[in-house]
């Protein structure tokens, strides 16, 4: 079995375009699928900090609508956020504990990097309180 380690981005887009054989815009659709279906929080920018996408859990957690934060400057939303920042520096700022909307999170930011120039940059998080509770259940099996 080869691991997606050892794929190059060409190994990559070939193999997902052969799962359905897909056209651009149905594997964006089904890529879109995939996001959708993630549990964590995910918001996307651009280059410009304009964001492009945010996952039904970003709604979810935040109780900002999709149609208010989409197509919104960053920092119009989120004055806080630090993405822009990481951008900046071409780094990943990860497993980053802080309150956010009310609530504490534990968040990754990503810049996103194509061809050695980054283009736009993401935001994983997860309430601290499902970590919490996830933590609490394996502890009860380890228990077992």
């Amino acid at each position: 079995m080869i691991s997606s380690e050892n794929l190059d981005n060409q190994d990559k887009k070939r193999r997902l375009l052969e799962i359905g054989n897909f056209s651009a815009d149905r594997l964006a659709d089904w890529c879109l699928a995939v996001l959708d279906s993630i549990r964590d929080a995910i918001l996307v920018v651009n280059d410009s900090a304009i964001i492009q996408y945010v996952n039904p859990a970003y709604t979810r957690i935040t109780g900002i609508p999709e149609n208010r934060a989409v197509g919104s400057k960053l920092l119009e939303v989120h004055p806080d956020a630090e993405l822009l920042k990481v951008m900046q520096a071409g780094k990943p700022k990860l497993a980053t504990i802080k309150f956010f909307c009310n609530i504490d999170i534990v968040s990754d930011l990503i810049p996103i990097v194509i061809a050695g120039t980054i283009v736009g940059g993401v935001t994983i998080f997860r309430q601290i309180e499902d970590i919490d509770r996830l933590s609490e259940e394996i502890k009860y099996y380890k228990q077992i």
